[in-house]
């Protein structure tokens, strides 16, 4: 989803603003057609907001979110690892444990 893209740049950029502006957009779009609570979990874990975040990733695997598959890998989601709701949600998606950073960078150079 292009405006989730938008939205990590603006959270790399530290401009919280602008990712408040491109989840109110998304808020905005979910009224006429679907958006993945897991697109909206991604960018509030990417401008720090994981008690958001992870509220929102119950509701994407309650809807039972392809965008799980990226969990592990997804860049926006490292300030995650550290996080024991993190590694909760990890075992209950069926994917493995990342146990190290490393492993993380390496799963996602492949």
């Amino acid at each position: 989803m292009m405006i989730e893209a938008l939205g990590r740049a603006y959270a790399s950029a530290r401009q919280p603003e602008k990712v408040k502006q491109v989840v109110l957009q998304m808020k905005k779009e979910s009224k006429s057609r679907y958006v993945s609570p897991f697109y909206r979990a991604t960018l509030y874990a990417a401008a720090g907001n994981k008690d958001t975040a992870f509220r929102l990733f119950a509701t994407a695997y309650q809807e039972r979110s392809s965008q799980f598959v990226w969990l592990n890998v997804n860049p926006a989601l490292d300030g995650l690892h550290s996080d024991a709701r993190f590694q909760v949600l990890v075992k209950r998606v069926g994917l493995p444990e990342i146990t190290s950073p490393k492993l993380s960078q390496g799963l996602q150079n492949h």
